[in-house]
């Protein structure tokens, strides 16, 4: 992947959040086993899914943060395009509990 193409970038804008997902549920998931954190349950379980979430989609930051110290601009706006779907994708879902409720 030593190429600046739109295309690279997409692809990595696609991949990295699912799996910055399955790495976040993993450590949760290891620390709620080794008894240093509490499960979720309840309204804390969707707390958290939506922390998790956010956090997943945040971990497209790295990459983007590599494309830019190699001046990789084509990269930088394929990663762009994915990362506002999923973005809108997250505010369509939560959007009741972060703006409705009272």
């Amino acid at each position: 992947m030593e190429k600046d193409s739109f295309l690279t970038g997409f692809v990595v804008g696609c991949i990295i959040p699912v799996l910055g997902y399955m790495v976040i549920t993993g450590i949760f998931d290891m620390l709620i086993s080794a008894g240093v954190m509490d499960g979720a349950t309840g309204m804390g379980m969707s707390n958290r899914a939506r922390t998790v979430y956010l956090l997943s989609i945040c971990t497209v930051l790295i990459p983007f943060n590599l494309f830019n110290r190699k001046r990789w601009t084509d990269s930088m706006r394929g990663i762009i395009i994915p990362t506002l779907l999923y973005i809108g994708f997250w505010v369509y879902k939560y959007y009741g509990v972060l703006y409705l409720s009272q």
